[in-house]
C-alpha cells in the first residue's frame, strides 16, 4: 500500500481540529482517499515524483476530502456506539467512506494535461436542424 497524501498534522493544519478517537479514523481515511485519488487519477505518483504535479494538490484534495468525512460524524448515523460516561465514541468508517468523493474541479486539477473529461448527458451531442 502506498503512502497517504497527507497526514493528520495537515487535516489540524487546515483548521479540523481533531481528537484522540479522530485521529485513527482521519489516518485511516486519508489512506483511503489517497488510495481513491490514484484510482482515478494515471500516473499521479509517478507525475509528482518527476515534479510535473505539485505534491501539496492531492494533499490538499485528501485533506478536503477527509474534513468533509469527519463533519458527518454529526449525523447519528456516522456512530455505531456511544458511551455517555468517559464518552467513548466508535465510527462507522463504511458510512464515513461515502463521503470520500472527490469534485469535479479537485480532479481536473490532478489529471495530466490534455486529458480533460468532456462531459456527458444532455447537450453533448451533435445538433440536428429542425425541419
Amino acid at each position: 500500500m502506498a503512502a497517504a497524501f497527507a497526514t493528520t498534522d495537515d487535516v489540524v493544519a487546515r483548521g479540523r481540529a481533531l481528537g484522540a478517537t479522530e485521529l485513527d479514523v482521519a489516518d485511516t481515511l486519508l489512506r483511503d482517499a489517497s488510495d481513491d485519488l490514484r484510482a482515478r487519477v494515471p500516473r499521479l505518483d509517478e507525475r509528482i515524483a518527476d515534479g510535473t504535479l505539485n505534491a501539496g494538490l492531492p494533499k490538499r484534495v485528501a485533506v478536503r476530502m477527509v474534513i468533509d468525512a469527519l463533519a458527518t460524524v454529526t449525523n447519528p448515523g456516522r456512530l455505531r456506539s456511544e458511551q455517555v460516561e468517559d464518552v467513548t465514541l466508535t465510527y462507522d468508517l463504511t458510512q464515513m467512506r461515502q463521503h470520500l468523493v472527490p469534485t469535479a474541479d479537485e480532479l481536473a486539477l490532478l489529471r495530466p494535461p490534455g486529458r480533460a473529461r468532456r462531459p456527458r448527458g444532455i447537450g453533448t451531442g451533435r445538433m440536428r436542424p429542425v425541419l
